[in-house]
């Protein structure tokens, strides 16, 4: 048995070192290590035992255009293992008033409202791109978050840092008609508060943050929404030429500044988030597929996610890396990984 663990972590070791700075690489090599990571695309056996011992799928992913939708579906699978209805708010976006110009409190008052493409267009951005806040959260206890900003360094609330909601303090006037999957709020809570993970809050911090908020549960730290500072948004408008003729998209811009909550939800993480974590045999999955409108992956974060687990039976994918049966979209993952390896 010692030996056949060995066997096996040679193999990711093995596996993972292709994509490694200054490996030589040949392709058939990179043929039999795509074939045998295609392999671990997740069943629905592991997943039926995932779900039997009450564990909740993450997933890495190196696109953000699947983050949102997976932080959705995996937030929503965790709220309905727990037997709880999440309770869900969208972030508020408005033209910016220019350098200087302040915002109310209440995102809710009368402000320049942002044109439906702009909209669109703001919902599948990175908060990397949105000064740190996203388009849409949701919470229920124990739902899992990263911090988006440095706000307090010593009570663990550092960027990418991890943190588990434990309560919510809601704006006045905020009901629950109880009619969907959902309670959807009308505008971002007061505050959300959240127990760090690592880091532990002292009584004597948790007695200061009390002062302001009463019902922040022992051990826990509020995080607040604020308005952002001015970022832009590209996005396409569909025009026809002033001499006539067919309409054609045009690329515009627009800055915006958006009131929301500086953390994430982290069910789908990327792969800057897993430098110096360790899955373990906790029920993580990775998302390698290449893009489908062009672009790559990079080497760097292949080798990040792979060297994530201890050993190559435990990886595992979020779906196959081509339909099966498929020979052309096959060669053209081999292709990809081997160009990365090279």
């Amino acid at each position: 048995e010692q030996q056949r663990i060995l066997a096996v972590n040679d193999l990711l070791y093995k596996y993972s070192r292709m994509f490694m700075a200054g490996e030589r690489v040949s392709r058939e090599e990179v043929v039999e290590f795509c074939d045998a990571l295609n392999l671990k695309a997740v069943t629905p056996e592991l997943l039926q035992q995932w779900a039997a011992a009450g564990r909740v799928p993450r997933v890495v992913c190196l696109r953000n255009e699947v983050r949102r939708q997976l932080n959705w579906t995996l937030g929503c699978l965790h709220a309905q293992q727990s037997g709880v209805r999440p309770i869900v708010w969208f972030a508020h976006g408005v033209v910016s008033l220019g350098r200087g110009r302040k915002l109310p409190v209440d995102p809710s008052a009368e402000l320049p409202a942002l044109p439906r493409a702009v909209r669109d267009a703001l919902r599948f951005m990175k908060p990397e791109d949105t000064e740190g806040v996203g388009s849409m959260q949701m919470f229920f206890p124990e739902c899992v978050y990263t911090f988006n900003d440095n706000a307090v360094p010593q009570l663990g609330m550092v960027n990418n840092a991890e943190c588990v909601g434990v309560g919510l303090l809601l704006a006045p006037g905020e009901r629950d008609d109880g009619r969907h999957g959902c309670w959807f709020l009308k505008r971002p809570p007061v505050a959300v508060f959240v127990r760090p993970v690592g880091t532990a809050v002292s009584h004597v911090a948790w007695q200061t943050l009390r002062a302001k908020f009463p019902s922040l549960p022992e051990g826990c730290v509020p995080v607040t929404p604020r308005w952002t500072e001015t970022f832009a948004v590209q996005y396409f408008v569909k025009q026809r030429p002033a001499g006539g003729g067919l309409e054609k998209e045009v690329k515009c811009s627009m800055n915006v500044r958006r009131f929301g909550m500086d953390m994430s939800d982290a069910y789908a993480v990327t792969d800057y988030y897993c430098q110096g974590v360790s899955f373990k045999l906790d029920a993580w999955l990775a998302h390698l597929n290449l893009p489908p409108t062009g672009g790559g992956l990079q080497r760097a974060a292949v080798f990040v996610v792979l060297t994530r687990w201890g050993a190559w039976e435990h990886v595992a994918l979020l779906c196959p890396l081509w339909p099966a049966g498929d020979a052309a979209a096959r060669d053209k993952v081999i292709d990809q990984f081997h160009e990365l390896a090279c």
